[in-house]
C-alpha cells in the first residue's frame, strides 16, 4: 500500500529489548524479566517502562525464535533496509534468566558488553539473508552505557534518539551512516 504511493516503508522488530507478549506465546525461555517490573522495591527496574521483558539472548532457542519471525516479517517488506533494534537493553533483567547467569559463570570475567557482542554475532548472520539486505539498528548497541557491543559492522545504519546531534556525530565519527 505505501510503496503504491510512494512511501517507503521500512520494518522494525524491536528485539532483544522490548519483547514480551507476542514472543512468549511462543516460547516462554525466550523472553526473561517479564511481569517484572513491579517486584523491584530498591529503584532498579527491568525495563525502561512496563511492561517488561527482553529476549534471553543466552537461550539457544532464542535464535530460532528470532529465525522464525524475521523470515516471516522479511518476506512481507521487500525493502532492502530491516530495522531489528537493540535499543534500551537492561542488564538488570538477565538476572531473571539462570541461562543468562550460567552463561557469565562459564565465562568468567565477561562483560555486558560481552553479552551484546555474544548477540550480535548470533543474530547478524539471520538477518544477512539477503545479499542486498541492510540493516539499521538503534544507536544503543554502539553507544549504550550499560550494554553494548564491541564490534558492530560498519554497514549497518545507527539510528539516533538520544541526545540529538550529539550522538549524531558520535556515530558518523565512529563511521556509521
Amino acid at each position: 500500500y505505501g510503496r503504491e504511493r510512494g512511501v517507503r516503508i521500512i520494518p522494525e522488530i524491536d528485539m532483544p529489548g522490548h519483547a514480551s507478549s507476542g514472543w512468549i506465546q511462543v516460547d516462554k525461555k525466550a523472553v526473561t524479566c517479564a511481569d517484572s517490573w513491579w517486584d523491584n522495591p530498591g529503584g532498579t527496574h527491568s525495563a525502561v517502562q512496563p511492561n517488561p521483558g527482553q529476549l534471553d539472548i543466552s537461550y539457544e532457542g532464542t535464535y530460532k525464535l528470532i529465525k522464525d519471525v524475521y523470515t516471516e516479517a522479511a518476506n512481507l517488506f521487500k525493502d532492502n533496509v530491516f530495522h531489528v533494534g537493540s535499543d534500551e537493553l537492561m542488564t538488570y533483567c538477565f538476572n531473571y534468566s539462570s541461562s543468562a547467569m550460567d552463561w557469565f559463570r562459564q565465562r568468567s570475567g565477561s562483560t555486558y558488553s560481552d553479552f551484546a557482542q555474544y548477540y550480535i554475532d548470533k543474530a547478524l548472520p539471520i538477518f544477512m539473508d539477503k545479499p542486498e539486505r541492510r540493516l539499521m539498528m538503534w544507536e544503543d548497541i554502539v553507544l549504550s552505557h550499560e550494554m553494548r557491543a564491541k564490534k558492530v559492522p560498519k554497514d549497518i545504519i545507527m539510528q539516533a534518539w538520544n541526545k540529538g546531534v550529539e550522538n549524531i556525530k558520535k556515530l558518523a565519527e565512529q563511521g556509521y551512516d
